[in-house]
């Protein structure tokens, strides 16, 4: 690999032919020894072309022209037989290609193809990087002088087809000027003429420049004084044109949002990204027309969700356990002395369900009660009137609004044997309760 570096870094080739045959001959030798494999391909290929790159920023086409040749060589090499690896046929299958095999012609006819464009990439890149002229132009050396500095480059290789403002982008990536002017001016050596740029913009061999001409720079700033008198123009203007740009601002402000345009997919969006639009666009109509069955069956899975409730059931009436007691008559004055001096006994008289639920004075007050009166009765004259009286009085209650009828049992003073009574009669009858 040494040796190859080397002769391709050699500097007594006087000639391109010289370097070529050396190159060729190198090559062949390494093919009859079996050793050519043992080279990077790819570091020499890198090698040839750094090289080309620079002999191209020296505008030293001739040399240029003879490391693409040793790039072509090198990339066709699998296409040459082992018998046919001498200098002067392979020189032969590269100027004429007719005799090599049917691969490396097709290889050469692809790369004579795309050589034009593979040296204006690199002229392009490397010398102006603008360029667009005819790359047969030959190069020509001028010397450029930037501002009121000495001659920047004695010698500057350039081509003729690039424009002014090209040039001057040039210069400013080699000086990496910190403050950019606002403008520039030339000054041309053969024409004695000065223009700005901005005015003319045309190339250089169109203005008449050649082989050692000297063109000059001058850079173009701003000076303070008109900086001030700008800004006070300026805002003389702004303080005119800010009424009449509001109300235009305002009729353009409502005519933008008459003239709505709906939004725009935009071009980069990925295929994935635009695929997944789309699917879910489609998905989104499918939701919809199902939307109705799907809260149909939405409703039905909640209504067999809930926990229906029994109705509620009303509490039981707790029944007072009827008193049928065998004891004889004179057990209730026995057991109800307390009970003694009491002259009157305010029930109500009633169906069993409904006479425990209108038991309070204040809703019978509108209605006025009966009275049985039992003075001087017996104790069984009373209890006939009390069981003689108590259909009556049932029927009575029925046509209440309560469905039960206050009644006042009189029964007086003096041994309370009808009082005593008349209590066992209260607690025997279901459809007698007392009233307070």
């Amino acid at each position: 690999m040494s040796a190859l570096l080397s002769l391709l870094l050699a500097e007594d080739v006087d000639r391109p032919e010289t370097f070529y045959s050396r190159l060729v001959n190198f090559w062949a030798e390494e093919y009859r020894a079996g050793m050519f494999e043992r080279y990077p391909l790819k570091r020499i290929d890198s090698v040839c072309r750094a090289m080309l790159i620079h002999l191209f920023d020296r505008s030293d086409f001739d040399h240029a022209k003879v490391w693409y040749l040793s790039r072509v060589t090198l990339a066709t090499r699998a296409e040459f037989p082992r018998s046919s690896q001498s200098p002067e046929l392979m020189l032969k299958m590269i100027d004429d290609p007719k005799d090599g095999p049917k691969m490396f012609k097709m290889l050469l006819k692809t790369l004579a193809r795309h050589d034009k464009v593979y040296k204006m990439k690199i002229v392009k890149h490397f010398l102006c990087g603008n360029h667009s002229g005819n790359l047969e132009d030959r190069p020509i050396s001028i010397r450029l002088v930037y501002g009121d500095s000495d001659v920047l480059e004695d010698s500057i290789w350039i081509n003729p087809s690039i424009t002014i403002k090209t040039l001057i982008r040039l210069i400013e990536s080699r000086l990496q000027i910190p403050r950019r002017p606002i403008s520039y001016r030339i000054e041309l050596s053969s024409s004695q003429r000065s223009f700005a740029v901005n005015a003319h913009g045309g190339r250089l061999d169109r203005l008449g420049v050649n082989n050692d001409h000297t063109v000059h720079i001058i850079p173009e700033y701003p000076s303070i004084a008109s900086k001030s008198a700008k800004r006070k123009k300026s805002k003389k203007k702004k303080n005119k044109q800010t009424q009449s740009t509001n109300d235009k601002k305002a009729s353009i402000s409502q005519t933008k949002r008459n003239s709505a345009k709906p939004t725009v997919v935009a071009d980069y969006v990925t295929t994935e990204d635009r695929h997944r639009l789309e699917h879910s666009n489609s998905l989104t109509l499918i939701f919809q027309e199902a939307a109705i069955l799907f809260q149909e069956r939405r409703q039905r899975l909640n209504d067999l969700a809930l926990k229906k409730s029994s109705p509620k059931q009303k509490s039981p009436i707790k029944s007072k356990p009827s008193s049928t007691s065998t004891e004889p008559v004179g057990c209730c004055s026995l057991e109800y002395e307390s009970k003694a001096g009491k002259t009157f006994f305010p029930v109500l008289i009633g169906h069993e369900e409904c006479l425990y639920k209108s038991s309070k004075a204040a809703k019978h007050a509108h209605i006025k009660p009966r009275s049985l009166d039992l003075h001087g009765c017996t104790r069984d004259e009373a209890l006939f009137k009390l069981s003689s009286n108590l259909p009556d009085w049932l029927d009575a209650a029925m046509k209440e609004h309560t469905y039960t009828l206050p009644v006042n049992i009189i029964t007086g003073g003096g041994s309370q044997i009808v009082a005593d009574a008349v209590y066992c009669w209260i607690l025997e009858n279901r459809n007698v309760a007392n009233r307070f």
